[in-house]
């Protein structure tokens, strides 16, 4: 009877080794999902500034029907602008977008670029600015070098 009950105790838990084991593979899988992670939410970040961008410009394009010239005060586009430099925050603040000129910017303004500046944690992820002219000119700026959307 004694040997039975010595028996079951035994097998009664978990090792101190095989808990061990469950914890290193739990680590390396994070470690390798975590990046991933990271990854997508830039994406994600990434396709609100997108998202703004191709709406100011759409608002910028019907200004331009209206008067033949675009406007580089976005809050004549019924957007509510922060800061001295014109800007208009992405929805949840991850962009921060401006309006200037891409010719001499002598009325009438017949192209505009449209520069959605990273802001918060999208600029710490090295994301770059995403850019959009009246050219339909797509860009994603990541230092010096310039990249498809």
């Amino acid at each position: 009877m004694n040997k039975q009950k010595s028996k079951d105790r035994r097998w009664a838990g978990f090792s101190l080794i095989e808990l061990m084991v469950v914890v290193a593979i739990i680590g390396i899988i994070a470690g390798y999902a975590y990046p991933s992670y990271l990854e997508h939410m830039n994406k994600t970040r990434r396709a609100e500034g997108k998202t703004t961008l191709i709406d100011i410009m759409a608002r910028e394009q019907r200004y331009y029907t209206e008067n033949n010239s675009y406007t580089l005060a976005l809050d004549q586009l019924g957007y509510p602008v922060v800061g001295a430099d014109n800007a208009v925050e992405s929805e949840n603040g991850y962009y921060a977008v401006t309006a200037t000129a891409c010719d001499d910017g002598n009325p009438p303004i017949t192209c505009v670029l449209l520069t959605a500046t990273a802001q918060g944690v999208q600029a710490e992820g090295g994301d770059g600015n995403l850019t959009l002219n009246s050219l339909d000119v797509k860009q994603r700026l990541v230092g010096e070098e310039a990249l498809p959307w």
